[in-house]
């Protein structure tokens, strides 16, 4: 391969992933700000009892605490009160803590804090 073709290539691929990226925070975003806002509403994302909603919405939220921008949901209470109510639930013990490996976990976190690129992309979405 010459060294032409792999900066291209390269430069391709960092763009491809940094696009991949912020779309990623826009959907996140998007996800957080429901979540906020069916919280105002009651204690379950679609209505008085936990559902589906609620359910589809676990898995998103589990790795974005992998993956912890956490400050992305400082300024959102009803965000960290339903992943308080959603880890109190029997299925979550059942589901997720001991669906994952401690080695799934632990290659999260050996990575560098994305904060820094997340509050970036968040900044760009403005």
């Amino acid at each position: 391969m010459n060294a032409q073709f792999t900066a291209q290539l390269c430069s391709k691929v960092f763009d491809n992933a940094a696009a991949l990226a912020s779309a990623a925070t826009k959907s996140f975003v998007k996800l957080l700000k429901w979540i906020e806002e069916s919280t105002e509403r009651g204690a379950w994302l679609a209505g008085p009892d936990y559902s589906l909603a609620d359910i589809a919405a676990t898995p998103y939220m589990v790795r974005l605490e992998i993956l912890q921008p956490t400050p992305m949901w400082d300024d959102k209470p009803g965000v960290a009160k339903w992943c308080e109510r959603i880890k109190s639930r029997p299925s979550y013990e059942t589901t997720i803590t001991r669906w994952l490996r401690p080695q799934d976990i632990a290659r999260y976190e050996k990575m560098a804090d994305p904060w820094a690129d997340v509050s970036q992309h968040l900044a760009a979405l403005e």
